[in-house]
């Protein structure tokens, strides 16, 4: 009788496909709890498709910390080479940031054959370390960058429908589970840097109503004036409106609080929050502060990030015009040109960038400028050194 199970599962003598998925997808979120489990699950997932190679990361965009980071049967000289020489013009990262996260398919659809000719990725590294015919998803959420990939040893294979189908039905939990894990990691230990040196959020440590600790961030942001430390050591603000709200949110004492808050002079708004779970001590608590509103990009970020999609300099100016929320009309005044001309370059700006909305042009941004942008600040290293 022939045997009508599916290659993926006939080649190894595993049970039918829905079996696998539901093998992996245990192993995926069991992966949450045991850390250590991440191993095989990329092990697991490359054995769906011989000689294949996965390689899965997790890591901050504001303070570095790397969650998750394998290269399954792969090299692990991989990594290191490709932040040293070739990920500063790396043409992909916008690209993978700017897609759907969860979203699984193939590099060639959003790589094309004259790129990949032209590519020192595709012609140099990719080779170097037996890697082909990548496919993988964006699993980036919050201010986290996250992906998975999987690749062939030689080239010209592909991926069988399958394993891709497959694949594609294992890729959202995979990003579920990135988010799981960011979370217990972040409770159980809240930075592996130290506490002085975590960028963007002030963090201020509170020990029986009296502050014992707080990071460089925190230290700035008292020195402008408007957070203090008030009379009865707990954290206060320079106006009557914000300091009642502030003391009512001490009131309150709920764990995992989250308290907005807008300077009136700067119009600079924060988010203050409680983090809980971290010490298991009642009389030690935890305050973070952001920053909501971000610094306006500058030209040079702008042509950075358009730079891979081939934008000419008008359409540059049309995105950046976006990105500050400068009005069309002003953007056109400035130029000398017609409403619907500047119009027209935006259009064919996010056309070119596959973006069908503002919305989504914002987000790809800040993804992009957050991995690509400040590499002297942020310095990604996916091995966990910074």
């Amino acid at each position: 009788m022939r045997d009508s199970r599916e290659p993926a599962a006939r080649c190894r003598g595993e049970g039918e496909p829905i079996d696998t998925a539901d093998r992996l997808i245990h192993q995926i979120y069991a992966a949450v709890l045991e850390p250590q489990g991440w191993a095989a699950v990329g092990d697991s997932l490359a054995a769906l498709i011989d000689g294949a190679t996965v390689h899965m990361f997790l890591v901050s965009a504001e303070t570095g910390r790397t969650y998750i980071n394998l290269f399954a049967r792969g090299d692990p000289d991989f990594a290191p080479t490709y932040l040293e020489g070739y990920a500063a013009d790396d043409f992909r990262v916008s690209r993978v940031l700017a897609r759907p996260a969860g979203l699984f398919g193939p590099e060639r659809a959003y790589v094309s054959a004259d790129e990949v000719r032209r590519s020192r990725v595709h012609q140099e590294l990719l080779p170097r370390f037996g890697i082909h015919d990548i496919s993988g998803a964006n699993l980036s959420f919050d201010d986290c960058i996250g992906w998975f990939g999987i690749a062939h040893s030689r080239p010209g294979r592909g991926i069988d429908p399958v394993p891709a189908r497959l694949l594609a039905t294992l890729t959202p939990h995979l990003l579920r589970a990135f988010r799981m894990t960011r979370r217990q990691a972040d409770l159980e230990h809240p930075a592996a840097a130290p506490l002085a040196d975590l960028p963007v959020a002030a963090v201020f440590i509170f020990e029986a109503g009296q502050m014992v600790q707080l990071n460089r961030a925190a230290e700035r942001l008292l020195a402008e004036g408007w957070f203090r430390i008030g009379r009865a050591g707990q954290l206060s603000c320079a106006d009557r409106h914000n300091a009642a709200r502030l003391a009512a949110f001490h009131a309150d004492g709920r764990p995992e609080a989250a308290l907005l808050l807008r300077d009136p002079d700067s119009g600079a708004v924060h988010v203050l929050r409680r983090m809980a779970g971290v010490w298991p001590q009642q009389a030690r608590q935890v305050l973070t502060i952001t920053l909501l509103t971000p610094p306006p990009p500058d030209e040079e970020e702008v042509a950075t990030f358009c730079e891979p999609f081939g934008l000419s300099p008008a359409e540059q100016r049309a995105v950046r015009a976006a990105l500050v929320s400068q009005p069309l009309s002003a953007l056109a005044r400035e130029a000398g040109l017609s409403l619907y001309t500047v119009q027209d370059q935006l259009k064919s700006a996010m056309q070119k960038m596959g973006l069908p909305s503002q919305k989504l042009v914002f987000a790809a941004f800040e993804r992009s400028r957050a991995v690509v942008l400040p590499r002297r600040s942020r310095e990604l290293d996916l091995s966990g050194n910074r």
